[in-house]
């Protein structure tokens, strides 16, 4: 991420940080598939056979709201596209984020984990459409705005990313 925010500077203002997103700071352990640490994550409460994870490291955690509220408390309101993709853990991200969320109603695009319980996926879609949302499937990388999701929706897949964008728009 570093290499690839350096690339434009001209035009992006990421700031890459070396956290996991998470819900309070400390410090958590992270389980991965490969030993390249792809696609892998803090999973908390499923059993090691379930998501397969064989490889670990332990690794910080913030809260990315407060953390941005401390070092960039001006640009808070500027953010206008939240993308998260935790493993299964998206909900909680969602809801530290809401303060910005609430604030700057950026773009969102999130992840339905096939490890995701039911009651967090309902609870995901209710959080965004109360915060003024209109859910839409992501159907391929180029194709954001897919179908548009209820909240009797958000089973249609085991696995799947959705498309926010304010009601407004």
């Amino acid at each position: 991420l570093e290499k690839n925010a350096s690339l434009n500077t001209n035009i992006t203002n990421i700031i890459p940080v070396n956290y996991a997103a998470t819900e309070h700071e400390g410090e958590f352990e992270c389980h991965y598939g490969d030993n390249g640490y792809c696609n892998g994550g803090i999973h908390e409460g499923i059993s090691k056979w379930k998501h397969g994870s064989a490889f670990k490291v332990t690794v910080k955690g913030m809260n990315v709201y407060n953390w941005l509220h401390k070092h960039y408390p001006e640009s808070l309101s500027a953010i206008r596209f939240i993308k998260t993709d935790t493993e299964g853990h998206d909900l909680v991200v969602l809801k530290s984020l809401v303060p910005i969320i609430k604030l700057s109603t950026p773009y969102i695009k999130a992840e339905i984990n096939k490890h995701m319980v039911d009651k967090d996926r309902k609870e995901i879609s209710q959080l965004l459409t109360r915060s003024g949302y209109v859910i839409h499937l992501v159907s391929a990388d180029n194709h954001l705005k897919g179908q548009q999701l209820t909240e009797k929706d958000i089973n249609i897949k085991q696995h799947f990313d959705i498309f926010c964008i304010p009601s407004e728009f």
